[in-house]
């Protein structure tokens, strides 16, 4: 074999080792990053009540126009997601097919998991009020099988809805951001064991563990779209990643609901392709191997092909260990910002529009071009700040797998009880680490804010 050869082999190798371990979510919790970019905009907050409709109710006299909308989205990603496989016949939507309902129709030619049945909840923000009359219902009884809460992360907290009761707009959208993480995507793949993933034809799962229910999501919440040319030629199953198209097929549903005056779908599909562009919003989730070049990804291969394979092996826990240290504090941050009403730096930049108006109009090369692209380009620096900021224990150690060898770490706790102790953790000499932390998150999540907007305006506008 040939040395570039090997080296290709070596780096295709561990690019998809790398996904088997890539956790499955971007950010924690995407109804607190909702409200906070959305929470003040008048588009949301002037809207009217909205009934509770089930899904069933908004496909049943919607038949004709929601299997046109399908057809058109199906279209659109195959001309514009190259790698996209083709809907096979039968899970085409032609209104009233015999003994399948409307619900299962939809699911199918959507390709999301039936698993999911959309239920009707809301979710509410640290320090909300409960609603008199609503029921409680508890997060293990929401999420499915193999969607588990996050160990140590505050809880959430979440109510029933009843169909035709009234709830805001701004409830319904920022729920609905969340959503994408209950289960929608999981199992869709050849591999992964599920009936419907076999129906589907997507192929086999090109990134993530399809052993795990919930990693086998990692194809519709990530997008490599940037990676340099060599990266690609050795591991083309880079470019099967999906996230694009979901956000267009839940935007094109929230204009159509809108336009039909099932305004309660029009927030609900609204809040669930924003969920897709924040994904693009993180660095990990757009980067392969931030802070670790292809050569020495490839060296690190190449030692394991000779039996060398430790290298491989830390060079996987640490990117995994760097991406959970990076979404906890986030998610430590924004909700601390909401449970004591004092924003601090992340939760501020989420609602600040002053950079608005530079990254509009949204698009529908805006994921792919813009959003993911300003995540890739501050990866390398985000990288670095976490093994600057934060102890090593957690970001440098490959012998620590983080949220499992201490299942319940506060990092966040950790952080502020550096603050001015003498003892700084790494090599932060200021000993101010979660500020510095939380400055650049704010840059991240400034973007991420702008895009929330953007993505609302072009959701709600009737043109």
């Amino acid at each position: 074999m040939s040395s570039s050869i090997a080296q290709r082999a070596g780096l295709l190798v561990a690019l998809a080792a790398i996904g088997a371990a890539a956790p499955a979510r971007a950010w924690s919790n995407h109804t607190l990053l909702t409200f906070a970019a959305i929470g003040a905009e008048p588009a949301v907050t002037g809207a009217a009540p909205v009934t509770v409709e089930t899904l069933d109710e908004f496909l049943a006299p919607n038949e004709s126009g929601v299997g046109s909308l399908l057809e058109a989205a199906e279209a659109w990603s195959r001309r514009e997601v190259p790698t996209w496989p083709a809907l096979p016949d039968e899970l085409r939507y032609p209104p009233g097919a015999g003994a399948r309902g409307a619900r299962q129709r939809f699911v199918e030619a959507a390709r999301l998991s039936p698993a999911w049945t959309f239920p009707l909840f809301v979710q509410l923000v640290p320090g909300a009020a409960r609603t008199p009359g609503r029921a409680e219902i508890a997060e293990r009884e929401l999420l499915p099988a193999g969607v588990a809460s996050e160990a140590g992360a505050p809880a959430r907290r979440f109510e029933v809805l009843r169909a035709g009761e009234s709830v805001s707009a701004l409830q319904v959208v920022t729920s609905a951001a969340d959503e994408a993480d209950y289960g929608l995507d999981m199992g869709l793949f050849e591999d992964s064991g599920t009936p419907w993933g076999k129906r589907y034809r997507l192929g086999a799962q090109s990134i993530g563990n399809p052993r795990l229910p919930y990693a086998t999501q990692v194809p519709f919440h990530m997008g490599f779209f940037h990676e340099p040319g060599a990266v690609y030629l050795a591991a083309g199953f880079l470019r099967r990643m999906y996230p694009e198209q979901r956000i267009h097929l839940f935007l094109e549903l929230s204009r159509y609901a809108f336009r039909t005056r099932h305004d309660y779908w029009g927030w609900r599909f609204a809040g669930l392709a924003m969920h897709y562009l924040q994904d693009l919003g993180q660095p990990y989730h757009v980067t392969v191997l931030p802070g670790k070049g292809a050569a020495g990804t490839i060296w690190n291969n190449l030692l394991a092909m000779v039996g060398v394979g430790g290298p491989k092996a830390d060079m996987i826990t640490l990117a995994s260990n760097r991406h959970l240290v990076l979404e906890d504090v986030q998610l430590r941050l924004v909700h601390a910002g909401f449970a004591t009403g004092r924003p601090n730096q992340s939760t501020m930049a989420l609602g600040d529009r002053s950079g608005d108006a530079a990254l509009a109009p949204y698009d529908e090369r805006a994921p792919r071009d813009r959003i993911s692209a300003r995540a890739r380009q501050r990866s390398e620096a985000v990288d670095r700040l976490l093994r600057e900021v934060v102890p090593a224990r957690y970001v440098d150690d490959p012998g620590y797998a983080y949220s499992v060898t201490e299942p319940s770490v506060d990092i966040l706790a950790l952080l502020a009880s550096q603050r001015g102790a003498g003892a700084p953790p790494a090599g932060d000499a200021s000993g101010e680490a979660l500020d510095r932390l939380d400055r650049s998150l704010a840059v991240l999540l400034a973007d991420v804010g702008s895009w929330t907007r953007l993505a609302l305006h072009h959701a709600v506008d009737p043109r």
